[in-house]
């Protein structure tokens, strides 16, 4: 039996702000939705869209639907794959109004850990299964699935050991619906991937725009990281640009956490010299338009863009004293100048661990992920925009 816990974050949530400025988004709900002592690591993955959230809970192989009520959220179901609980299943996941798109990258169906993903819809009866998606090319230990994002009736899939380019070189997987169904329509290999880049660990979409990060690549420095970046419609998709930060370095990772709206992409790079970088598409190509530092360990591992807001979770390691080892997450807004000022920090206050592992951010709700506490059940808070807001 689920928890549906309500409990107001208020008092488990506080905030630092920069000099003279006022709180942008209101604690509202910490919800722990796994049975107690469960180890089901809820949390790793969230999405919000409307008045519904999702909630992966990677050990235990299983998605917990929230539905607004009010300034509360409530339990609306729990689902599982047709394949049952386990393999990973809400390793990923992406919420788009009465649709949610869940990857299961450690599916044996086509072959050992090849991964599947699975399709759902919101309907009278609640939230059913309406497709199973494999690759057309599955192969052993791809994890296809590892990485979701859903736009509209297109999605786009990571399987991040792909060996196309070498070993585990990785790529995504473009699929539109056709007639009610998803259909397989591109797949997407970097012209320049190599062995070990890892294409697939992270990946965004947004119309005709996709984003494919690659934290792993060395073609510049070692495991210095990347992200690929196509456009396209149907089977129709070019790599039109290989992003790399400007504050390259060894082991910087960049790539690891990946998101596009319109025409801008951002990616976190959680090694050396980490931090975050925004890049923005014109005529000219994709060029490098914002550089934010880290402000500590794990800066970057997770980041949503919604509007003039810019999210950046920091999930901190706990054997580094100096730092939280809750964990924080940065609320940066772009201002008149185009420059991207930090509005707000959130920090826990009780026992959660990895908080800011994961992050979504949309119409004025935010929801952070905590995959881990005291017993390693995780946790998931909420926030609301307040309105009033200035605008830099």
């Amino acid at each position: 039996m689920a928890r549906s816990s309500l409990l107001v974050a208020l008092a488990v949530v506080g905030c630092t702000l920069p000099a003279s400025a006022a709180p942008q988004f209101i604690p509202r709900n910490k919800l722990i939705p796994a049975p107690p002592d469960s180890g089901a690591v809820a949390g790793q993955s969230v999405s919000v869209s409307g008045d519904r959230l999702a909630i992966g809970a990677l050990q235990e192989g299983a998605v917990y639907i929230y539905v607004r009520d009010q300034q509360r959220w409530v339990l609306e179901q729990r689902i599982v794959s047709s394949a049952g609980e386990g393999e990973q299943f809400g390793a990923s996941l992406s919420l788009d109004g009465a649709r949610l798109l869940v990857g299961r990258p450690f599916e044996d169906y086509a072959s050992f850990n090849s991964g599947a993903a699975y399709v759902f819809e919101r309907g009278p009866g609640g939230w059913v299964e309406v497709q199973r998606l494999l690759p057309s090319d599955p192969n052993q230990l791809d994890n296809f699935g590892c990485s979701v994002a859903l736009s509209g009736d297109r999605m786009l899939l990571g399987a991040q050991y792909d060996d196309d380019r070498g070993t585990s070189s990785g790529s995504a997987y473009v699929f539109e619906r056709f007639g009610g169904q998803w259909i397989e329509v591109a797949k997407l290999v970097a012209q320049d991937g190599a062995a070990g880049d890892l294409a697939g660990w992270s990946v965004a979409l947004d119309g005709g725009v996709a984003a494919v990060g690659a934290w792993a690549r060395q073609a510049t420095l070692p495991f210095g990281g990347a992200i690929f970046v196509y456009e396209g419609a149907g089977s129709l998709w070019n790599q039109v640009a290989t992003l790399e930060s400007s504050r390259i370095r060894a082991n910087q990772c960049f790539g690891v956490s990946v998101a596009v709206q319109g025409r801008r992409i951002v990616g976190g790079a959680t090694g050396s010299n980490h931090g975050v970088f925004v890049f923005e598409g014109g005529p000219g190509g994709w060029v490098e338009t914002g550089d934010i530092p880290a402000t500590g360990p794990q800066f970057g591992c997770s980041v949503a863009l919604s509007g003039p807001w810019l999210v950046v979770g920091a999930q901190q390691n706990s054997l580094v004293p100096t730092f939280n080892p809750s964990g924080t997450v940065h609320l940066y807004r772009q201002g008149v100048q185009g420059r991207w000022r930090l509005r707000e920090t959130l920090v826990p206050r009780d026992d959660t661990a990895a908080f800011g592992c994961s992050v979504s951010l949309r119409e004025g709700r935010l929801v952070v992920g905590a995959r881990s506490d005291a017993m390693g059940d995780g946790a998931v808070y909420t926030f609301d925009e307040l309105i009033a807001t200035t605008p830099n």
